[in-house]
């Protein structure tokens, strides 16, 4: 899947079949009169039984990128719809549009991290023009639509990505349901303490009294010196594209939190998330209300702005936030999952390492040459878990 094969050949034949796989499992969504869906662009059009144990383990395998757009938009719209949480997208698409003709206090800083963000792809290489043009008016209008946030550098990444499959519309559309249902609005709140909590769980729930993990210690080195970048872009830097869209495929479908809805992790996660969905429709109907033109340019956007993300983010504060403290519930549970296999394969070389040279293979790009057994431990390391929780 996206890579270069010994033979072509058998890998087009490969895929072809696997396509037409989904494609039978898809669902072509209608409207109220009983006519097809048509034209939305991004395979909008169309859903799939995400509760279905074989889409399951035929997402695990990796979906066909001919429907990857498809699958992801129908992904996130069932956990939207089942969840009560968020605006339809002919909502959003509204209120995207009303975005575009509002300032934003964090433009600047935007429009200096567009052109160094996948330059190298043939979408983004013409500075003001093609994809460099829509990256900015897709975080433009996210850093609006989500103010207490504003525009971390991380998201240029995640909206580089979706534009490779959406128009910008959608892409918004795409990175508001993620932020609401995947729990990235609480991994970029201001003072970063839904990452440091992440990163805490990771440590103590899924690397506890591993020899990594006290190799680890032991050389002083904690999660927020490696785990920050891979978070906060969903291992955009850190993997191979093919990679990462895999890892993307599994955390788009199973990124909802555990379904003991009576659990105060549960309750604290859908109140938070409420919240926000509250502010959204508020917002939506005032456009003033979308931008507050006496905010400040987002401080957490120069602590964290780092064009490589190596360096820790600062400390949590709690001026002008929520006290309650930020739970995931399950929600992060394949990118804790993802995390701990790449640690996995980083074993024999970290516990021969001195400080440097295990920070240098921490931080440093991996380069993953097998897909298909990466997602075999990310597997096996989700369902270990998920069993034993």
């Amino acid at each position: 899947m996206l890579r270069t094969p010994a033979n072509p050949r058998l890998l087009r034949e490969k895929e072809d079949l696997r396509a037409r796989k989904w494609r039978q499992m898809a669902i072509r969504r209608t409207k109220p009169d009983g006519t097809p869906e048509t034209g939305k662009g991004g395979g909008a059009e169309w859903d799939f039984p995400v509760k279905d144990p074989k889409l399951i383990r035929r997402t695990w395998k990796g979906i066909p990128d001919c429907w990857r757009g498809a699958a992801w938009h129908a992904f996130l719209t069932a956990s939207s719809k089942a969840r009560g949480i968020g605006q339809s997208d002919n909502t959003l698409a509204s209120v995207y549009h009303e975005l575009l003709t509002l300032p934003c206090s964090d433009d600047v800083q935007i429009d200096l991290d567009v052109p160094r963000t996948i330059s190298s792809h043939v979408l983004f290489r013409r500075r003001y023009r093609g994809g460099q043009r829509l990256l900015f008016r897709v975080l433009h209008s996210l850093a609006l639509y989500f103010p207490h946030i504003g525009y971390v550098q991380g998201m240029a990444s995640l909206a580089a990505t979706l534009l490779c499959y959406y128009d910008e519309g959608t892409a918004f559309i795409m990175l508001v349901r993620l932020w609401q249902l995947r729990g990235l609005e609480q991994l970029y709140e201001a003072g970063f303490g839904g990452l440091m909590t992440a990163l805490d769980e990771f440590e103590t729930k899924w690397m506890k009294n591993t020899v990594i993990q006290k190799k680890l210690k032991f050389l002083n080195i904690n999660a927020t010196a490696y785990g920050t970048r891979w978070y906060l872009t969903l291992f955009n830097y850190s993997i191979p594209f093919a990679a990462q869209l895999r890892i993307w495929d599994v955390f788009m479908l199973l990124g909802d939190p555990t379904p003991t809805s009576t659990s105060p992790a549960f309750l604290s996660l859908r109140s938070t998330t409420s919240l926000s969905s509250s502010r959204r429709n508020s917002a939506s109907a005032t456009s003033n209300r979308l931008y507050n033109p006496t905010r400040p340019s987002t401080m957490h956007t120069t602590n964290i702005n780092h064009v490589n993300m190596h360096d820790p983010p600062p400390p949590p504060t709690t001026a002008n936030n929520d006290t309650t403290t930020v739970q995931f519930n399950g929600t992060l549970d394949v990118l804790h999952a993802t995390s701990a296999a790449i640690l996995d394969g980083m074993k024999t070389i970290i516990l021969k390492a001195d400080f440097e040279e295990a920070m240098k293979n921490l931080t440093s790009f991996v380069p993953v040459r097998d897909e298909d057994m990466l997602m075999r431990v990310v597997k096996a390391e989700w369902k270990a878990r998920r069993r034993r929780w």
